[in-house]
């Protein structure tokens, strides 16, 4: 993906980013490599419940304010399941928006969507 970025080398240019899933590399440097493009995420249940708050701010870091989307596909109380993830994300941009934290940049411009 990474290559592929490079090779297209346009402002207009992003990725879907699937937080967290990628091959033969560490979760938290696959993140960071291609947070520069990420143009939109999916926010899954795994990323939720162990390392939100830390790859929504790798996000941030590099820039990102586009809408923050929340997967959820385990095939067993989806709706319930989702809400609270949506929930979840909420919260941490809630966090990470407040007056004074290194990602005050999040009020007004990130929004959260079901996807």
């Amino acid at each position: 993906m990474e290559a592929l970025a490079r090779a297209v080398n346009l402002p207009s240019f992003g990725v879907l980013m699937h937080l967290g899933h990628w091959e033969n590399a560490p979760i938290e440097e696959g993140d960071r490599r291609i947070a520069k493009w990420a143009m939109h995420t999916h926010v899954d249940q795994r990323t939720t419940e162990t390392r939100l708050e830390s790859a929504m701010q790798i996000l941030l870091d590099a820039g990102y304010t586009g809408c923050w989307g929340v997967e959820h596909h385990t095939g067993s109380n989806e709706y319930a399941e989702a809400a609270v993830q949506v929930a979840t994300v909420r919260r941490a941009v809630s966090r990470l928006s407040k007056p004074g934290s290194a990602s005050s940049q999040l009020s007004g411009r990130n929004h959260l969507i079901p996807v």
